[in-house]
Formats: structure tokens, sequence, C-alpha cells
């Protein structure tokens, strides 16, 4: 009995039982973007070139985007 007990408590009040995929996730907007955030090499070296090729040298419809 003393075993289950202390089994229990472990997993109600032991914040380390839960594995990640099962932890509450933080959905809110402001919250997330004030966490610093670390962004890897290569992502710094072609965000550039990313956005020349991805972004800016596509034609914009702006009456679409407008509409929406």
């Amino acid at each position: 009995m003393r075993n289950s007990v202390d089994q229990f408590n472990q997993r109600r009040y032991s914040g380390d039982w839960m594995e990640p995929d099962f932890r509450p996730a933080d959905y809110n907007l402001m919250s997330v973007l004030a966490k610093p955030m670390t962004l890897s090499n290569e992502f710094r070296r072609n965000y550039e070139r990313w956005l020349e090729e991805e972004v800016f040298s596509g034609p914009i419809n702006w009456d679409l985007v407008l509409a929406k």
C-alpha cells in the first residue's frame, strides 16, 4: 500500500513524470514570441537568399491579398 501511495504522489506532484508529447502546450502568442529563440547558423546564412527567391521574386496579387 505504501508503495502505491508513493507512486501516486510521485506522478501527481512531480513535474517530471509526464512525457514531452503529453505536456501542456503554450498557445499564448505573446508568451511564445517573448521566449528567446536561437537560430541555426545554416538558417542565418540562407535567410536572405530564401527571402529573395521565395518572397520578393514572386508576383503579388494585391487584389487577392486585400480582399481577405
